[in-house]
């Protein structure tokens, strides 16, 4: 009985067991993550999950034909943007590359990576052969600017192998850009003032090519019209007017609208503004008298003479992209400027040989200049109160004599008569100020000083008021080899 107990109890646990093995059975296996091939990764970093929501990492795939220190920027760049920390940068950067790269990847030996540190070395020691030459900064002096590339290209190209260099010695770049340019109305420019540093380029280049850009614009536009031209006298025959013939050119008027609210009065000279290699150029006059023959050049010898036979020297001379009008209407065209050294209230005068290749007429009545722009007109206004200006600081330039005899005037030097009439006025406003103590001495100053200036002129005539003659009785005993005055 005993036994037969005992080996029901050992057949119950034996259903129970088999009980138990059934329920694992039924039990799904847990997913495991395969480990990377080869294991190069530390436990902690095979552990390291990716978040649900993390930001994909969109980077080019690096076969192990680029350059390895860009593939790795852009990396850490796109890790950066996704908050991604050291161990995600490990697990993600297999993802980016592909074909050998990633061969080279399974070759690593097992548990070699604890940090990206070490990951990022092995990247870059494996691939240094495709590592992207840096530049010197003599190097720089090879960018030219080839023969029909545009300044934007040119600018463009210059921009790339600046950042290959690793000294980054803003003058020697501005150097080598001036070098590399091709001769020509930006390159003038820049010799006649020189810039400091390569922001400095970057806008005037801005402003050029904007310019560069509109000529082509214009250009490409003329160059279909005259095929429409073309096209048009071939198909229709006889009564076709002769191939390469323009155009007639827009009617050019003036009226009162011209005016613009001016008084016709008033004899003011041609006074404008205009773009003159991409800068805007104030005080320039129109003269329809002045012109400068190649002849009269010859005969000068380098210099200009006046009316009065005074000599100017020559600098010499400098073409420059030269724009009039405003937008829509603007014509832009290179002028031959002479550049000379003398005292003038204008910055440029522009004369017969400029108005004409402009096609440009004056109405000085009108203050107005109009020039044909394609099948439209252009105009310029002057600027009165400049010109008003312009006339005032010409009578500050001094006029130096063209002789050096001595005036023999057969005046009658009667006080009473042609000196007690009024002279010329001063071409500033005067101010009044104390010399001394005493009632009476004072006298008048320009007003056209900078305050420095005044105050150093104020302060000598100050300290030496007790020289000046204020009175008859300032002057006692003055000997009449010096001075007399003789009743007539």
């Amino acid at each position: 009985m005993k036994a037969a107990e005992n080996r029901e109890e050992e057949l119950r646990q034996q259903i129970a067991a088999l009980r138990v093995a059934g329920e694992r059975e039924e039990e799904p296996e847990e997913m495991v993550t395969p480990p990377f091939w080869g294991q190069p990764f530390c436990k902690e970093i095979d552990k390291t999950a990716i978040p649900p929501n993390f930001r994909e990492i969109i980077v080019e795939p690096f076969d192990g034909s680029q350059d390895p220190h860009a593939h790795l920027q852009a990396f850490q760049t796109q890790i950066y943007i996704s908050g991604g920390n050291d161990r995600l940068s490990c697990k993600l950067f297999p993802g980016t590359l592909r074909g050998v790269a990633m061969q080279w990847m399974s070759t690593l030996p097992p548990r070699s990576i604890q940090t990206f540190r070490d990951l990022a070395g092995f990247f870059l020691s494996q691939f240094a052969a495709n590592k992207v030459k840096r530049l010197e900064v003599t190097d720089l002096f090879d960018v030219k600017q080839g023969e029909g590339e545009s300044l934007k290209k040119y600018l463009a190209r210059f921009n790339n192998a600046t950042v290959r260099v690793d000294d980054p010695d803003q003058k020697f770049f501005v150097k080598a850009f001036q070098k590399g340019l091709r001769a020509g109305p930006f390159s003038d420019a820049l010799a006649l003032r020189k810039p400091t540093n390569m922001e400095e380029i970057r806008a005037r280049t801005e402003k050029h090519v904007e310019m560069e850009e509109d000529q082509l614009e214009r250009r490409r536009s003329e160059r279909k019209m005259e095929q429409k031209v073309a096209r048009t006298a071939i198909l229709t025959g006889a009564n076709a007017t002769p191939l390469g013939r323009r155009e007639p050119a827009p009617s050019i008027t003036f009226d009162d609208r011209d005016m613009r609210g001016r008084t016709p009065d008033l004899d003011e000279p041609m006074v404008i503004s205009m773009g003159v290699a991409g800068y805007k150029v104030e005080r320039v006059l129109v003269d329809q008298g002045s012109s400068l023959g190649g002849e009269a050049i010859q005969e000068c010898s380098g210099n200009l003479y006046g009316f009065a036979g005074e000599c100017v020297p020559i600098i010499g001379t400098l073409e420059l992209e030269t724009c009039l009008g405003e937008r829509p209407a603007i014509h832009t065209l290179p002028v031959l400027y002479t550049v000379v050294d003398a005292p003038a209230s204008y910055n440029i005068i522009l004369g017969r040989p400029a108005l004409n290749k402009f096609g440009a007429i004056v109405s000085t009545k009108h203050l107005c200049m109009k020039f044909p722009v394609g099948r439209e007109v252009g105009s310029v206004w002057a600027d009165a109160q400049t010109a008003r200006k312009c006339y005032e600081d010409s009578l500050r330039v001094e006029k130096s004599s063209s002789r050096g005899n001595v005036n023999i005037l057969d005046l009658d030097l009667d006080p009473r008569g042609q000196f007690e009439k009024e002279g010329p006025l001063p071409a500033e406003e005067l101010k009044e100020i104390t010399l001394g103590p005493k009632q009476g001495q004072t006298t008048r100053i320009g007003t056209a000083m900078s305050q420095e200036e005044e105050g150093m002129l104020i302060a000598v005539l100050v300290s030496n008021h007790d020289v000046f003659a204020w009175s008859a009785q300032d002057m006692p005993g003055v000997d009449p080899g010096f001075v007399c005055h003789q009743l007539s």
